[in-house]
């Protein structure tokens, strides 16, 4: 997407996330957008 995309549309369950310019972006906020998780924040590891 960022080789041949000058804009890049986050939709999720059917709604618009985001729109962001390619140059004002990165791929690691696109994934973040795209599974709702928040970059730099590690999820608690569950153990029994």
């Amino acid at each position: 997407v960022f080789e041949v995309a000058d804009r890049i549309v986050v939709f999720r369950r059917g709604r618009k996330v985001t729109e962001r310019l390619r140059a004002e972006t990165n791929p690691e906020e696109i994934v973040s957008f795209i599974t709702g998780a928040h970059p730099g924040v590690r999820a608690l590891e569950k153990t029994n």
